[in-house]
């Protein structure tokens, strides 16, 4: 793409007033990526976003969530709880 190009420098302008990093594929694809993981499969989030392996999914644009991190480890206790009482 043409860094010169009016539609980019609007975009990065854009961006800036927002505080979104400037790469903007990268930054919109992993938000998309971290905003969709909860509730989509992994194969319909690959197909949406149009990547052809899970993998660049995984390893690039998927983030940490702390949230979601000790979400799942309540969850863990909590069935843990419920099997072993």
């Amino acid at each position: 793409m043409n860094l010169r190009c009016p539609k980019r420098i609007l975009f990065r302008a854009e961006n800036d007033k927002i505080g979104m990093e400037h790469d903007p594929l990268f930054s919109l694809r992993r938000k998309f990526v971290n905003d969709m993981k909860a509730d989509t499969p992994m194969a319909d989030l690959c197909d949406l976003g149009g990547w052809k392996s899970p993998l660049t999914v995984m390893t690039v644009y998927q983030q940490a969530d702390q949230v979601t991190m000790r979400s799942a480890l309540s969850n863990r206790d909590r069935k843990r709880l419920a099997v072993s009482g």
